[in-house]
């Protein structure tokens, strides 16, 4: 039985902006079939949720450190995008995938991420409970604790993602850390200090190579979640090249997603 094809993109490292500007694009250009895509930032950047709150982030220790800072077109809390690998997925309203409920479509992309994880070696588990909201919303990172049908790894969140559903789609994005980083989401609020101590005080995250014990690349990484894609939804990844009049259309988009602190 021939497999269903969804186009595949993995791309280069661009900055924030543009990153975002490529999903919200083809959340609203997608055609008839699912897209996936990996990709990396360069150079680091903050993500703020849809509607977070940007004034406890620092704008000055931001720029000292040559850190972009966007706005996403989900919702959810804050991540720093360093070195890790970063997926989307985007669901055209005319698949039958996109009629599931938010929670049931979430659930499943999960079960695809978590497969990967598991071809990587990383025995994790998609969180089960609903947390209550004061645990949810204590920090504003998104590493911080971890929400219904998210991945963790010994108690700790590994795969942090937000979902957006557009008339036409839906678009699903997510952060998988490679390895703990030179910088936290928590080195650059600007709180009194008894405020950070009690966010850092609940902070709980994992990385596949602090998990692993090993240096896991990021082109490793890509090859194994692609596997958990295919395997879970029973379809073929397929190659999809981004045309200069689609760039040149993302890149006039950039400045919508630059934030302000």
């Amino acid at each position: 039985m021939k497999k269903e094809v969804w186009w595949l993109v993995e791309d280069d490292e661009n900055r924030g902006g543009y990153n975002m500007a490529f999903d919200d694009y083809f959340a609203l250009h997608i055609g008839k079939r699912p897209l996936v895509r990996f990709f990396r930032w360069n150079p680091y950047c903050l993500s703020l949720g849809y509607g977070q709150n940007s004034s406890v982030f620092s704008n000055s220790a931001l720029r000292e450190n040559n850190i972009d800072i966007v706005r996403r077109p989900t919702g959810g809390r804050a991540v720093l995008h360093a070195d890790e690998v970063t997926y989307s997925l985007i669901i055209p309203g005319t698949h039958p995938l996109y009629k599931l409920t938010t929670s049931a479509l979430y659930r499943s992309i999960s079960r695809a991420l978590n497969k990967g994880l598991i071809y990587l070696g990383v025995n994790s588990t998609v969180e089960k409970s609903r947390k209550k909201p004061d645990s949810l919303y204590s920090s504003p990172s998104c590493f911080a604790s971890t929400a219904r049908y998210e991945l963790k790894w010994n108690g700790r969140k590994i795969i942090g993602s937000a979902q957006r559903r557009y008339s036409g789609s839906v678009l699903q994005h997510g952060s998988i850390p490679l390895r703990s980083g030179n910088y936290d989401v928590e080195d650059f609020l600007d709180v009194p200090l008894q405020e950070k101590k009690r966010i850092l005080k609940g902070k709980s995250a994992a990385s596949v190579s602090g998990v692993l014990g090993r240096d896991v690349t990021y082109k490793e990484t890509v090859e194994c979640l692609k596997k958990g894609f295919e395997d879970t939804f029973g379809i073929s990844l397929q190659r999809k090249s981004v045309s200069c009049k689609q760039k040149d259309k993302i890149k006039k988009r950039t400045k919508n997603y630059i934030a302000a602190v």
